[in-house]
């Protein structure tokens, strides 16, 4: 009996112990679980003592930026808390989300107050510096991030690389759209508002390349970055922004440089090009928002995955935006720099006459 009972005891025991070890792996919240669906798990980084991200090389630069442009704020704000970090993202977009709590007559207050962050664009809006979404994430709240120790602080169009120890000369670099002509192409912002609506809209977009210093025309990527802006009308302060949900869909892009296609010419004729013709995914903020952003990446097809050394404007882009109170009207967006014989009331296989038409 005694050894019967010792038997038992053991096996109680040994029962007890593996429950144990089962209870104590905590299970992950459905957050960091989105998160890792989207990060790789391995990303040699480290954090320096200035708050600013340091990557060990460029690929590792390109496997992070290509993965956090795809998390939701709140995705975002989970992986910034794990490792610490306080980006240039969520710094500035925690400014204008809060804009719909302020009063317009103290706009330019906050804009003193964080000049180093923002400041008053050509439309009034109060706008981030860094314009371009994937450096924005990447970028600690004074503008800058390294890779393999270079310091790279980003401005609206250009980068400025400053070498350690003075190893290499400063150099700037330009992470801009550009014309034929070289000169710097910004398409406008367009606004949409049904009819009397006490609720309207802003939307625009914006190409760069994702570049730093050393990459190779292989590793830099192509992206389009597209902005909503829900705008309220109130009696006693007129136009103002406030936070609302907001999309991005229906969105084809014809742009040059990027992969083969295939058009015809003036006389129905077959003709190839290298050029890239996508249809993209709609995109929904995951919340209420004073300026939502969807940055997608525009990668070379198999016959030309190289980007070009100068990115030019694209041959058509179309797509529509709308918000929560805008309901099932939306702005339409549509840009056409078309080829000879190209019809002007197309973006690729879409009828866009209906629609907003912006030639350049």
């Amino acid at each position: 009996m005694k050894v019967n009972s010792l038997f038992i005891w053991i096996c109680l025991f040994a029962y007890l112990l593996v429950s144990c070890e089962k209870d104590s792996i905590v299970p992950e919240t459905v957050d960091v679980v989105k998160t890792k669906s989207f990060l790789p798990l391995n990303v040699p980084y480290l954090i320096e003592e200035d708050g600013a991200l340091n990557f060990r090389s460029i690929d590792d630069y390109y496997s992070l930026s290509d993965s956090l442009v795809k998390l939701s704020d709140d995705e975002y704000k989970n992986w910034e808390e794990k490792n610490n970090f306080k980006s240039y993202r969520t710094y500035v977009q925690n400014i204008i989300d809060n804009l719909e709590y302020m009063e317009v007559n103290s706009y330019d207050d906050i804009i003193a107050q964080n000049s180093e962050y923002v400041y008053k664009d050509k439309y009034g809006f109060i706008s981030p510096i860094i314009e371009a979404h994937v450096y924005q994430c990447v970028a600690n709240k004074k503008r800058y991030f390294y890779v393999n120790s270079i310091k790279h602080t980003v401005n609206r169009d250009y980068i400025s690389v400053e070498y350690p120890s003075k190893s290499k000369d400063d150099e700037i670099i330009d992470y801009s759209l550009r014309s034929r002509t070289r000169n710097t192409v910004e398409y406008p912002a367009i606004e949409y508002r049904n009819g009397n609506s006490l609720y309207k809209l802003f939307t625009w977009f914006k190409i760069y390349k994702n570049v730093v210093a050393g990459s190779t025309s292989k590793e830099e990527k192509v992206c389009m970055d597209i902005s909503v802006r829900p705008r309220v009308y109130g009696q006693l302060v007129g136009w103002k922004d406030y936070n609302d949900d907001c999309m991005v869909e229906e969105l084809t892009i014809h742009l040059k440089g990027l992969g083969a296609t295939i058009y015809f010419d003036e006389n129905g004729r077959i003709t190839f090009g290298n050029d890239q013709m996508m249809y993209l995914q709609t995109v929904t903020s995951s919340k209420k928002t004073s300026l939502f952003t969807s940055t997608y990446i525009l990668t070379g097809s198999s016959l030309s995955s190289s980007v070009p050394e100068r990115i030019e404007d694209p041959i058509c882009v179309h797509y529509r935006a709308r918000t929560g109170n805008t309901g099932k009207y939306g702005g339409a967006y549509n840009t056409y720099h078309p080829y000879p014989g190209m019809d002007p009331n197309t973006c690729g296989h879409r009828i866009v006459t209906e629609y907003q038409h912006v030639v350049y």
